[in-house]
């Protein structure tokens, strides 16, 4: 399937849990200083990243441009959904009003790293 823009895409919590289910390795404490002190854990793993979505096929690089692109507010809903189904406290943690900036941050980091923005 050939997509033109990330606007035939919709981002399911399935989508959700793929690109940033790799909080959910993140011991709960260490989620919630780095999210208090809004530290960018993303630009750390820039190469990795670079790396990574060089691997991508058109339509996972149009989903997560749509999940980089789309409000923070958005993003954690689908966090929340995402926690209701698995339990993981990583999501909770993720979906809250607290980790707002900590989202914007990593998420425009996630952006540059793999659209070079």
């Amino acid at each position: 399937m050939s997509y033109n823009s990330s606007d035939d895409v919709e981002i399911t919590k399935e989508d959700v849990l793929r690109v940033l289910g790799i909080f959910r390795r993140v011991p709960t404490f260490i989620l919630r200083r780095v999210v208090h002190k809004n530290e960018d854990v993303v630009s750390r793993f820039t190469d990795q990243l670079e790396e990574y979505g060089s691997g991508l096929d058109d339509e996972d690089r149009l989903k997560i441009r749509k999940l980089v692109d789309m409000p923070v507010r958005e993003v954690q809903k689908l966090l929340q959904e995402v926690y209701g189904e698995t339990g993981a406290s990583q999501f909770e943690i993720l979906a809250s009003v607290e980790a707002v900036s900590f989202l914007e941050t990593n998420l425009k980091s996630l952006k540059r790293a793999l659209f070079r923005e």
